[in-house]
């Protein structure tokens, strides 16, 4: 091996190949002649994996030896460099954490930190990542969450790789998407930060010991599927090394204390007939561009075809891999031509190969959800699926509650107000913002989740059954809303009942193919009263015309 003769500078140590010396905040560090050749490897292979065959060739020349020979150097040069001054890559070798003093070393994070590519720099997350800027450090955990495919691992990258604070240890990360149940997390962590070498073990007390002394920023990407073995993992590293600060994704909080939850919005979409310049500044809208641009240099975003980008980005309920993944397949059909696909959504394919199994479909992504929640947790969010535009907390009670057999109407149910909740920890059911009608706050499926649990429904034999409970309890709804006209006022009552329009009509278009008269008749008035009392100016005028006599 090639000797290196100029001496190198680190943050707090140097290493003299000519003089075989290691100095060490100011002192000559003794380590034997083995460690040394394997720190002067590392030295001269700074910033890549070295392999471990290539590490034992450059210390034992023309030796045949083990390689716990080398874990045993690598452990010797970690007590006199520090715990995370080489970090170990499993079932690849080593590298080099620290970065000569002739470069910057403030931004040296550590191997295991994924690059963030230009060409897929986050689009219309400027104010999310603002605010996260701010928050990162201030807190010991902050939690990323949100749906799957909102870019949660993508705000990440860019925070990480934007973020001004700097730690001493570097930043570590860890993607935990491929990590099954039953793996010690802890001893994951701490081989990640260099703290275990190779497959030593160690006991948990040491290994905390071992992590409260480094202060460093560790994310933990894609957590939904190991939440409690994160949490139990997390908890008392946060007591106990309070000079690590974590960053996690997932797609519901870990619920931890000193937690800090921000959960991640699909990207804003303009509404219909907005001008191009109005819909270019939506991060929806700006993503699909550019997404579509990059896959088709012909395309451009112009006031003949902004509206049909608009249709696809609502559609897609703003969601950034369903955007990139329809942007994809514009070369191939056209934009009107994406469009006219979206009945199959479910089918939209990632356009990148590397792209993770859950993440290749649309299906895939809410599938990998779904299977994370309870039975009971499935069959709720299944029966949501006949909602459209959204429904309330009473509306979700009386779905899951017992039928009255006199009436035909439901009672409440309570418990699944609980069920509601978690799957809205848990990214799949959506709080409605912005509802200027409605009185009460409301709740809605993505329209890509609708079809993933109209899917499910099949596959359970429940649509029929689905169908016709959402038809109940919409009945059930407007059964009073006659003699509350009479007593509320206009505004009262709108807000009390226009927001269930959408869900008065799908009832009714269900029910006019079912055998329940009864329950046909009351969708009937409820729809022929709210479109009385609901009707706009135009719609008054249209109906005004085709009721109208005309003149022979």
């Amino acid at each position: 091996m090639q000797s290196c003769d100029e001496a190198k500078r680190f943050a707090d140590w140097e290493i003299r190949p000519r003089e075989r010396l290691l100095i060490v905040g100011g002192e000559t560090a003794r380590i034997g002649s083995r460690a040394f050749d394997v720190l002067l490897a590392l030295v001269q292979r700074a910033g890549r994996v070295v392999a471990k065959a290539e590490l034992l060739d450059a210390a034992w020349p023309g030796l045949v030896v083990e390689e716990n020979n080398l874990s045993v150097q690598i452990s010797t040069l970690r007590k006199v460099l520090g715990p995370s001054a080489i970090v170990n890559v499993a079932s690849r070798g080593y590298k080099l954490a620290s970065m000569a003093a002739t470069t910057d070393t403030a931004n040296a994070a550590s191997l295991s930190q994924p690059a963030v590519s230009s060409s897929h720099a986050l689009v219309g997350r400027d104010a999310d990542l603002a605010t996260l800027q701010a928050e990162l450090g201030q807190a010991p955990l902050l939690s990323l969450v949100g749906t799957g495919g909102v870019g949660k691992t993508a705000m990440a990258r860019a925070l990480v790789a934007t973020s001004t604070q700097r730690w001493r240890d570097g930043q570590h990360w860890i993607d935990l998407a491929g990590v099954p149940p039953g793996v010690p997390l802890l001893n994951l962590v701490a081989r990640a930060l260099g703290v275990l070498p190779d497959e030593v073990g160690l006991a948990s007390g040491d290994v905390l010991r071992s992590l409260a002394q480094l202060q460093a920023l560790i994310v933990l990407d894609n957590c939904e599927h190991l939440l409690d073995p994160v949490t139990a993992c997390l908890a008392p590293l946060l007591r106990a090394a309070t000079g690590l600060c974590w960053l996690v994704t997932s797609q519901e909080p870990l619920r931890l204390a000193g937690e800090v939850v921000y959960r991640i919005a699909p990207l804003e979409v303009a509404a219909s007939g907005a001008p191009l310049e109005t819909a270019q500044a939506c991060g929806a809208v700006a993503l699909f561009a550019r997404r579509a641009r990059a896959a088709d240099h012909a395309f451009v975003l112009d006031a003949g075809n902004v509206e049909t980008v608009l249709d696809l980005c609502r559609a897609l309920d703003g969601l950034p891999l369903a955007l990139e993944m329809a942007a994809a397949r514009v070369p191939a059909l056209g934009l009107r031509g994406v469009r006219d696909q979206l009945r199959q959504r479910l089918t939209l394919r990632s356009a990148h190969r590397d792209a993770p199994q859950r993440h290749q479909t649309l299906r895939d992504t809410f599938a990998w959800s779904y299977g994370l929640l309870t039975p009971c947790e499935q069959q709720l969010f299944r029966r949501l699926q006949p909602f459209q535009g959204g429904f309330t907390t009473l509306s979700v009670q009386a779905l899951a509650g017992p039928l009255d057999a006199r009436t035909g109407s439901a009672a409440l149910d309570g418990d699944s107000i609980d069920t509601l909740e978690t799957l809205i920890d848990k990214s799949l059911v959506q709080r409605m913002l912005g509802d200027a009608i409605g009185l009460t706050q409301r709740y809605k499926l993505f329209e890509s989740a609708r079809d993933f649990a109209a899917l499910q429904l099949a596959q359970a034999g429940e649509t029929d059954a689905a169908c016709m409970r959402h038809a109940q309890v919409v009945a059930d709804i407007f059964d009073s809303a006659w003699a509350e006209l009479l007593r509320a006022s206009d505004a009262d009552w709108l807000g009390r009942y226009l927001p269930e329009r959408d869900n008065a009509r799908a009832a009714l278009s269900w029910a006019c193919g079912s055998e329940q008269p009864a329950l046909l008749a009351r969708l009937v008035t409820a729809c022929a009263l709210l479109d009385r009392v609901a009707q706009t100016e135009a719609e008054a005028f249209e109906a005004e015309v085709l009721l109208t006599p005309t003149e022979n």
